[in-house]
């Protein structure tokens, strides 16, 4: 399967590279949203949709939801946006007594904020023939598993690290090969090579 994914990956940039003037699009400053598909695999296949904000011509917030499935030890694992997960935490402190309950109804205004809290930010350099070459740090990387023999839960914090590489193609298009460095279990390091593609608008 990894091999599967990084020779798509060459062939997909090597043909978008024989189109380089009318296929490259617009650059990423005149778009303001990325909304991506990536599919990847190490110890476990995973899939990922990932919102982005740009904030500047070459900067952008992220929103990441996951979900990961290991068939040899039996779990799925749901990664989680950090503004819904701060939101969550706060009505369980509130449930939990009465003074909390008024503390989460008299700060609604800092829940709207926690709604929008990035999971992480990219940059964007651009490269000859119409790449962008994206660094990206995510630093939420709260996740939940779940055991398929017991059904119980468990709360993990994986952040990541990663680079891309970005192809637009066309005026909305784009796809992308990714190399992401995330911390496992045991903090040990684990790589997971992906391919995405994309629609910015």
């Amino acid at each position: 399967m990894r091999r599967l994914i990084l020779t798509s990956a060459i062939i997909w940039m090597s043909l978008s590279a024989k189109s380089q003037s009318k296929a490259d699009g617009p650059p990423f400053s005149e778009f303001n949203h990325l909304i991506t598909y990536g599919i990847g695999v190490n110890v476990s296949v995973f899939h990922e949709i990932r919102y982005e904000r740009f904030f500047d011509k070459r900067w952008s917030l992220h929103y990441t939801l996951g979900l990961s499935q290991n068939d040899s030890r039996a779990y799925s694992e749901y990664r989680i946006p950090l503004g819904p997960t701060v939101i969550a935490g706060l009505g369980v402190s509130a449930a939990a007594c009465e003074l909390g309950n008024l503390i989460y109804l008299d700060n609604l205004d800092f829940i709207r904020l926690a709604l929008f809290l990035p999971d992480g930010i990219s940059y964007h350099q651009p490269l000859p023939k119409g790449y962008y070459f994206s660094p990206y740090i995510n630093w939420s990387g709260i996740s939940v598993r779940f055991l398929d023999t017991s059904n119980r839960a468990q709360w993990i914090y994986t952040p990541k690290v990663g680079l891309r590489l970005l192809k637009p193609i066309g005026k909305m298009g784009v796809i992308s090969a990714e190399q992401t460095i995330q911390r496992g279990e045991n903090n040990t390091i684990q790589f997971y090579p992906s391919i995405g593609i994309s629609i910015r608008f």
